[in-house]
């Protein structure tokens, strides 16, 4: 487990984990970007700043659904 901790800690170090430990690190850095990004577009911005956020988020969602087609899912 305190592998698992000093992987999400310093990312370089992922690779030396086994495959699941490194999906773990994966998932716990994917799982505070949605925090933080979630956080970040609670704030006040403006019309502009809210296109940027909206943008950022539909090039991820693209990302992951580009992902899942390349691995032959719909």
């Amino acid at each position: 487990m305190a592998e698992l901790r000093l992987a999400a800690a310093n990312p370089a170090s992922e690779a030396a984990l086994p495959p699941v430990g490194q999906m773990t690190a994966l998932e716990r850095r994917f799982d505070r970007w949605i925090e933080e990004f979630a956080e970040f577009s609670r704030s006040p911005m403006s019309l502009v700043e809210r296109s940027q956020v909206e943008s950022v988020r539909l090039k991820a969602e693209i990302a992951l659904k580009k992902l899942g087609l390349e691995r032959g899912r719909p």
